[in-house]
């Protein structure tokens, strides 16, 4: 049994959120624009479902990126896919050549080193709302952190 929200609320959630849903869909499924389109159609069938309550929209839009990872996961592994390279997410910060390079090496790190750096880099989210995020410590997320930098530095080192 799921709690009745109205079309107008989930309509908002929606609007507000299904950009940055779509971003964490394809860094997990870059060569497929339907299995990214299932897992966003996945999510927001399971907040539609969800009794969950939200502080505000940031909280809403933080578990609305967990389960998109999660389901996301849950899709590679019934499809039993393995070493997923992902690419071709747009990135405003940097020229396009740069963010295509730098989202690379981001898209082959192990996946919670590519989810903190994500949620970091691209979200701009604290390394405090990350530890909330991925229910794990500050230190645990500083240190994905650091490791993530220096697994990124150690690839790009041994391209150049």
């Amino acid at each position: 049994m799921y709690m009745q929200k109205s079309q107008s609320e989930i309509l908002a959630s929606y609007n507000l959120h299904v950009d940055t849903v779509y971003r964490v869909c394809r860094m997990f499924f870059n060569k497929s624009v339907q299995d990214a389109e299932d897992a966003l159609q996945t999510t927001f069938l399971k907040r539609i479902k969800s009794s969950k309550t939200f502080e505000n929209t940031e909280h809403e839009k933080a578990w609305l990126i967990v389960v998109a990872g999660n389901v996301c996961r849950d899709m590679l592994k019934r499809s039993e896919r393995k070493n997923v390279r992902l690419g071709d997410m747009q990135i405003p910060q940097e020229s396009a050549e740069q963010s295509s390079e730098l989202i690379e090496y981001v898209h082959s790190l192990p996946d919670k080193y590519k989810t903190a750096m994500y949620l970091h880099y691209y979200e701009d989210y604290t390394c405090e709302r990350i530890a909330k995020v991925m229910k794990k410590s500050q230190g645990t997320i500083w240190n994905y952190l650091h490791v993530g930098r220096k697994m990124m530095k150690t690839m790009i080192e041994g391209e150049a």
